[in-house]
């Protein structure tokens, strides 16, 4: 059945109700407001490659493969732009337009601006990532044995590393926070968003710009280099994913369409194998745990 379809039934079915009982229904108002918000498709937004065109088999990360699932069970149109940075694709929903940023961290800050999706995965928090055998993965270990690292810690070492982040990107509240706190410290390296997905600061770390980088270990785990990677004290243990929308009448009824797809998606038993077989043996109980009871 095409959109026009549906929209003219639902026009009719209005027109009835109001010569029936004299006056449009909210029930009905409110059903005419949704087609007409859904007139155009949804847009994926910022360093997201084409799932909407390639086939599952093709895609080597999990959470491209649980996004493809999620969007398979949309029941409407989509499209993905890609080559748009963090930073842009955030002022585009505060323009108003028919877009979604998938992948997002939700924040106090964030919802402020954005209205936010039921969260469709869960993952292991981020790390403290370094170069194997570099003088700070010796350092870390040894301050690891004293107890969980502290990024505010090293932020106050004197002859401290220099810890590369993204621009625009949220690590978090409490990171968010404390790195806030420290703008313009001289041990941070800022760098403009990537638009390539899951572009990290690898490259930097390879070529010692900068001594640490904060990135989830899964990341960490995919690229050539030997890596090591430690949880931080100011980092959550486990993260959810939510898409996010404008914080409009528009939004908030493409999140209420995102929340009827995942709801079709996430307790089928092969979405649940793949969000949960990158996460740690040791830390599935736990993240299994959080998990039923934030989506319960």
């Amino acid at each position: 059945m095409s959109g026009e379809w549906i929209f003219s039934q639902l026009a009719a079915w209005h027109s009835i109700c109001c010569r029936i009982a004299g006056r449009s229904t909210v029930f009905g108002a409110l059903l005419f407001a949704s087609a007409a918000l859904h007139a155009e498709p949804l847009v994926l937004l910022h360093a997201i490659p084409a799932i909407e065109a390639t086939a599952e088999s093709e895609l080597k990360q999990s959470e491209l493969k649980l996004l493809q699932k999620v969007m398979a069970s949309y029941g409407d149109s989509y499209r993905v732009e890609g080559d748009v940075s963090r930073k842009r694709a955030i002022e585009i929903l505060a323009q108003d337009q028919p877009a979604c940023i998938p992948m997002m961290l939700k924040t106090p800050e964030r919802e402020a601006r954005m209205s936010f999706s039921q969260p469709y995965m869960i993952e292991e928090g981020l790390r403290l990532v370094v170069l194997t055998s570099s003088p700070w993965q010796q350092k870390l270990d040894e301050l690891q044995k004293a107890g969980p690292i502290s990024l505010q810690q090293l932020l106050s070492m004197d002859k401290g590393p220099i810890i590369g982040i993204d621009n625009n990107r949220s690590f978090g509240v409490k990171v968010d926070e404390l790195l806030q706190r420290h703008a313009g410290h001289r041990a941070i390296y800022i760098r403009t968003s990537a638009l390539q997905y899951l572009d990290t600061m690898e490259p930097m770390l390879d070529k010692k710009y900068v001594d640490i980088m904060i990135e989830y270990g899964k990341v960490a785990k995919r690229t050539p280099l030997k890596l090591s990677v430690y949880p931080f004290a100011e980092a959550d243990s486990f993260v959810m994913s939510y898409f996010s929308c404008a914080l409009t009448e528009k939004g908030q009824s493409f999140v209420a369409a995102l929340n009827r797809a995942i709801a079709k998606s996430i307790d089928k038993s092969d979405y649940q194998q793949l969000m949960f077989e990158e996460i740690a043996p040791n830390l599935r109980p736990q993240a299994k745990q959080i998990w039923r009871r934030v989506t319960k």
